[in-house]
Parts: C-alpha cells; sequence; structure tokens
C-alpha cells in the first residue's frame, strides 16, 4: 500500500494486490471516500427535511464578505 510494496505495504482485495505511495493513497482513495460519504450524508439529510445549504458548508468564507 505504501512505497516499496515489500512484505507490509502492500494490501490484497479480492485476490489483487494494491501498490501505492502514502500521497497516492490520499489522493485517490481517501480523498474521494471522504467526499463520496459526505455527500451521502448530506443527501440523507436533507431528503429527511434537514434545512441545510451551502451556507452550512462555506461558513469559514464569510470573513471574506464585501458589503
Amino acid at each position: 500500500m505504501f512505497a516499496g510494496c515489500a512484505g507490509d505495504g502492500s494490501a490484497g482485495w479480492q485476490n489483487a494486490a494494491v501498490c501505492m505511495s502514502g500521497n497516492e493513497y490520499v489522493v485517490n482513495w481517501v480523498t474521494p471516500q471522504f467526499y463520496f460519504h459526505l455527500v451521502t450524508a448530506y443527501n440523507i439529510l436533507r431528503h429527511n427535511g434537514v434545512p441545510l445549504g451551502k451556507a452550512d458548508y462555506v461558513q469559514h468564507m464569510l470573513a471574506y464578505l464585501r458589503q
């Protein structure tokens, strides 16, 4: 799974070996998984009537608003 993939650096999944660097792991596996679960949770909450919108995700940007 990480650089070199010697011994404990590889992981198996359905008879397939995965060998990647730490950066590749984060970019190609962790980040997409994170956003998939974030969007899925958002959709479930919206479906159940929770009033969420863009402002709930970008509150940190309110400091940059011009009036």
